[in-house]
Order: structure tokens, then C-alpha cells, then sequence
């Protein structure tokens, strides 16, 4: 535990002097959300089906699912393996995925410092621009739940890529293709409540739903009862597919890695 704290300790002072940069990620994080709030916004004001204080509510909650799910440590441990930096995390404890982890959790506290507090005074000021059901205490357990969820199976979703460098020196190029996909089928350009039965079903298969649209999901009363538990239930299977596949990309890739230059 001493060893985590310490290394907290390294990793917020490290935030803070890459304070600009974090600032710039969160800012692009955050643009697609307001872009598509401000479409689909536009046409509920005139479609009678769409109530906009629904789509207002579902773009906040996207925004902050995103900034505390998301992980690009995968980018970096690209980089660590092609030039042989990642040694250092072999060379010393604690485990190379703590070390991301608290690297993670550390950037994400700084994001929602300077998040929240808006967010919160905009709730204290405009009570009622959001849908009063994200403060029902009904959904509030299975929507952390279904959270700590997608976080996990975004953070080991993105070092198993990352992992794959081991093997692929363009490896960069799927990070490139987790991002769009991401963008389009986790519910941030289109809401999965709009979209039609086919686009619906065939992006169910896919792991991104679970990382953004599910929490919101079940905190906005879309899906609950038999339908939240079974939202949760994929979120779990996809969590443990992803720990299993990271684990062995890990161990297998530690077995032919050879430090670039030796």
C-alpha cells in the first residue's frame, strides 16, 4: 500500500506539470459529446418524440462516463515497448498494471477537479435542465456498478492493445481504430435509444456499448429490472474476456521481447 501511495504521489505531481496537456485531452474528449448534444438537441426541439432536457441529461452523463472510463495508457505502453522503456517497469515492483492503474486514476481525479464543480453549480442554478431521474437513489447502485465495469473493461481493453506491440511495430494504427469505433458505437454520436433495430443489435456485439451507453442506460431508467442485470451481466463477461486476454498477451509477449538495439 505505502508503495501505491507513493506512487500517487509521483504520478499527481507528474499531472500536475503536464497540467496543460491533460487540460487539452479532457477538452477533446469532450468535444464529440457537445457536438452531438448540440444536433440531436437541435432536432428534439422540433420532434415531438424527443423531449431535449433528455438529450441535455444523456450528454452530460456521456461527458463524465467518458472522462472516468476512459484510458490511453495504451498509447504510451506502445511506445515504452518499441524503444525498450518498459523494462523499467519489469525491473522493479509493484506490478507494471498498478502502476498504469494509479498513472489512470491519478489524471482522472485532476479531469473531474475542474469538471464537477461546473457541472455541480450548473445543477444549483438550473434544477430543472436535467431529467430528475439521475438523482433517483433506485438506479444509483447498479449504475456504479455497471461504471466501475466499464472502466475496467476500458482500461484492459486498451492495454491489450497496447500489448500487441510486443508483436506489431504499426500497433498505433488499432489505437487509431479503437478511437473511432468508440466514437460510433459506444453511444456518443448516436444514442442507442435512436437508433434503428439492425444498428441496435449489431453494436451489441460489440465491446463499446458497455464501456459508455450501459451505465447511462441504467441510470436513466432505459433499461431496468431483468434488462439493467443482464446489461451488467455482459459488462462482466466482456471485463473478464479482457483481464484473461490482457494477462496473456502480457506473459507471451514477455517471452519473445527483445529490447530494441540488443
Amino acid at each position: 500500500m505505502r508503495k501505491l501511495i507513493r506512487i500517487f504521489i509521483l504520478e499527481w505531481h507528474r499531472a500536475l506539470f503536464y497540467r496543460g496537456d491533460i487540460l487539452i485531452w479532457t477538452a477533446a474528449m469532450t468535444a464529440t459529446p457537445l457536438i452531438s448534444l448540440a444536433i440531436w438537441y437541435t432536432i428534439a426541439r422540433s420532434n415531438a418524440n424527443l423531449i431535449p432536457r433528455d438529450i441535455l441529461t444523456y450528454y452530460i452523463l456521456v461527458i463524465l462516463i467518458r472522462l472516468i472510463t476512459s484510458s490511453w495508457r495504451g498509447y504510451y505502453l506502445i511506445q515504452q515497448i518499441l524503444n525498450g522503456t518498459i523494462v523499467k517497469y519489469l525491473i522493479r515492483p509493484p506490478a507494471i498494471y498498478w502502476d498504469f492503474l494509479v498513472n489512470n486514476l491519478t489524471n482522472k481525479i485532476f479531469q473531474l477537479i475542474f469538471i464537477l464543480p461546473i457541472l455541480v453549480i450548473a445543477f444549483i442554478i438550473f434544477p430543472d435542465a436535467v431529467s430528475p431521474i439521475i438523482f433517483s437513489l433506485t438506479n444509483l447502485g447498479p449504475f456504479l456498478l455497471s461504471l466501475l465495469l466499464a472502466f475496467i473493461i476500458t482500461f484492459t481493453f486498451d492495454l491489450s492493445l497496447g500489448l500487441l506491440a510486443f508483436w506489431l511495430e504499426d500497433a498505433q494504427e488499432l489505437m487509431s481504430y479503437r478511437f473511432l469505433l468508440t466514437q460510433v458505437a459506444s453511444g456518443v454520436l448516436i444514442p442507442f435509444a435512436m437508433m434503428p433495430d439492425w444498428l441496435y443489435t449489431a453494436f451489441s456485439f460489440l465491446p463499446f456499448r458497455y464501456i459508455i451507453s450501459a451505465p447511462a442506460e441504467i441510470l436513466l431508467g432505459q433499461v431496468v429490472g431483468p434488462a439493467a442485470l443482464q446489461l451488467i451481466f455482459y459488462q462482466v463477461i466482456w471485463a473478464i474476456g479482457f483481464i484473461i486476454i490482457m494477462r496473456v498477451l502480457f506473459v507471451r509477449g514477455l517471452r519473445r521481447y527483445a529490447i530494441p538495439g540488443q
